[in-house]
């Protein structure tokens, strides 16, 4: 992940839009080919048409926003905001959907 961020940072100036692309297209185009390599058979088109829809707005998006963020907040404040996003996550579920926790969730989440 250090690498892929310091990658980005440098080329923070470029079109949020086209480094997603060219991002996204490299490692798919890599997956692709690493899996033809090891012998995996090729999903449904219908598959890779809901992979796609969902790497956009999960992997795509917010990689847009990061992006623009690394250029109005600088790269230290957009890095620590952006590593806080999965316990914001986990605060929102809980909130939403209101399921009870064990403490060997609260132990792992703290640890």
């Amino acid at each position: 992940m250090g690498i892929d961020n310091n990658f980005t940072r440098n080329v923070s100036d470029k079109d949020p839009l086209s480094i997603v692309t060219i991002k996204g297209l490299s490692a798919g185009t890599f997956s692709l080919i690493l899996s033809v390599i090891l012998g995996f058979p090729l999903p449904a088109f219908k598959f890779v048409l809901l992979a796609m829809v969902l790497g956009y707005f999960s992997y795509g998006l917010s990689i847009v926003l990061f992006i623009r963020a690394m250029r109005e907040l600088g790269s230290a404040r957009t890095s620590a905001l952006f590593g806080t996003a999965p316990f914001v996550g986990v605060a929102l579920s809980l909130l939403l959907f209101r399921e009870s926790q064990g403490t060997l969730f609260f132990f792992l989440f703290l640890s």
